[in-house]
């Protein structure tokens, strides 16, 4: 069942799972939110939707690329230590 109450317009409450799925890669999650054509969302505001997507799993990129040099550090010095 679709809610159509909510501080959240029914649109929005639609574009966000389609940005969501570029971060689960789930196509059928996709598929199921393509109902958002049918409440008037404009493929400007879908193809925005990936763009928010691109960047969720970019930042997830960065963050883990933050941990990995960090723990390079740490190992290089417990190296440097041990030598």
């Amino acid at each position: 069942m679709t809610r159509t109450d909510g501080a959240i317009p029914q649109k929005v409450r639609e574009l966000i799972p389609i940005g969501v799925t570029l971060t689960t890669q789930c196509a059928y999650c996709l598929a199921s939110h393509t109902g958002a054509v049918q409440l008037g969302v404009a493929r400007r505001s879908w193809l925005k939707s990936y763009t928010f997507g691109s960047k969720m799993r970019a930042g997830a990129a960065v963050a883990h690329g933050m941990l990995g040099n960090k723990l390079f550090q740490n190992a290089s010095q417990a190296a440097v230590a041990a030598a």
